[in-house]
């Protein structure tokens, strides 16, 4: 049975739950988005570095805003690709909350290959 990203997640790195699976707990820190949008950057400007991978893809109703943004995480090679999604009433690129989230999912599952898309994904 596949499990998604978050049940991964929670079950292997024990995150706990605030708002969504996988938001940072109201103990921890948030980052600074400047801060949280560069380290997805540099994680992406990589290329491929093996397995795990995350791909990060947000979708939106106009190029130039996404209101959705989804993950995908691959563990190995032709595993079961596990998605989760999140939803925002401002741009997810830059909700402070969100672009957080992601850094500590990159971080927690030790994702060494980092896919962003360059664009919004306009949804009909």
């Amino acid at each position: 049975m596949q499990a998604s990203l978050a049940m991964f997640l929670n079950r292997k790195l024990r995150i706990e739950m605030v708002y969504y699976v996988g938001f940072p707990q109201p103990t921890e820190k948030l980052m600074n988005l400047d801060k949280s949008k560069k380290r997805i950057a540099k994680k992406s400007k990589m290329g491929f570095q093996g397995y795990p991978k995350i791909s990060i893809v947000y979708y939106g109703k106009t190029a130039n805003f996404a209101d959705e943004v989804m993950i995908e995480f691959v563990s190995e090679e032709g595993a079961d690709i596990q998605t989760e999604r999140f939803t925002s009433k401002i741009d997810v690129r830059e909700d402070e909350i969100i672009q957080s989230a992601l850094v500590k999912m990159i971080e927690r599952a030790d994702a060494k290959t980092v896919v962003q898309a360059n664009s919004v994904l306009i949804l009909s």
